[in-house]
């Protein structure tokens, strides 16, 4: 039997966590509006977008956390502030050979097989 010391199995474990850190991203940056428009088009929906500011989304998500199944929450609120864009510092999908698809196509895909 193999004995592993805490120490060195911290060291590798860390070790591991750092190479297995990938960021997804594709080609494109979207802003929330046009991925909603994006993907509105392709399913031939016409949205009506009307700018609301974070203050009243968190008021709003402060009470729909009180309703069945929580549509919105505060944390969802929280992560709409924040830009979600893939810094290039760790690898991404061409290291695992995996060819971004562009979203228009995937929502073309998706709506064909419901």
């Amino acid at each position: 039997m193999l004995r592993t010391w805490p120490r060195g199995l911290r060291e590798c474990w860390l070790a591991q966590a750092e190479a297995a850190s990938y960021e997804f991203a594709g080609a494109r940056v979207y802003t929330y509006e046009e991925l909603v428009r994006t993907v509105a088009d392709r399913i031939n929906a016409r949205p009506r977008l009307v700018p609301l500011p974070f203050a009243l989304w968190r008021i709003l998500a402060s009470a729909a956390e009180f309703l069945p199944g929580s549509p919105l929450t505060r944390n969802q609120v929280a992560l709409m502030q924040r830009d979600n864009i893939a810094s290039g510092d760790c690898p991404g999908l061409s290291s695992l050979d995996i060819a971004p698809t562009e979203i228009e196509n995937l929502v073309s895909l998706v709506m064909d097989r419901s």
